[in-house]
């Protein structure tokens, strides 16, 4: 019995178009409707947001690595090694990932740690929106680079 199977691709694009949803769903409703009060007050708002918004950004950039990984599949089979039973498994935790390293970012933004923004009082909800975003985008990169420096 093999581990290895093209059936296990299945669960990806299900995990990938459910974490559109919840993202997208979730953080409409702790912006809009102000849902989650009771836990979620002041800046964790904001953070949470954050949170969803890396999440999706990684989605993204997880989505078009899984088009090109089917793409070969499709166009010269020999050269994909099909995934295993628990490949969703690392997908779950690179979304978990460009979550956690949007909010990391944009605490440090907020704190002044970087030095690409002078006036941390302006810093409200949309800006937040697009540093999640693009963080959640270069995840993988920035988790490649955080290693190397470990490494040395």
């Amino acid at each position: 019995m093999s581990f290895q199977s093209r059936s296990n691709y299945f669960p990806i694009p299900v995990i990938l178009l459910s974490t559109y949803f919840i993202c997208i769903y979730f953080s409409l409703l702790i912006k809009y409707h102000g849902e989650f009060e009771g836990f979620l007050k002041g800046e964790s708002r904001n953070y949470a947001i954050g949170f969803l918004i890396g999440s999706l950004g990684s989605c993204v950039q997880l989505s078009i690595q899984f088009a090109k990984e089917i793409n070969t599949l499709c166009q010269s089979p020999e050269k994909v090694v099909l995934p295993s039973y628990y490949e969703f498994i690392g997908y779950i935790f690179k979304l978990i990932w460009g979550g956690i390293t949007a909010v990391v970012f944009v605490l440090a933004l907020r704190q002044g740690l970087l030095a690409s923004v002078e006036n941390v009082s302006g810093f409200d909800i949309k800006t937040t929106v697009v540093v999640s975003f693009v963080v959640g985008l270069k995840a993988f990169s920035i988790l490649k680079r955080i290693s190397g420096i470990l490494d040395k």
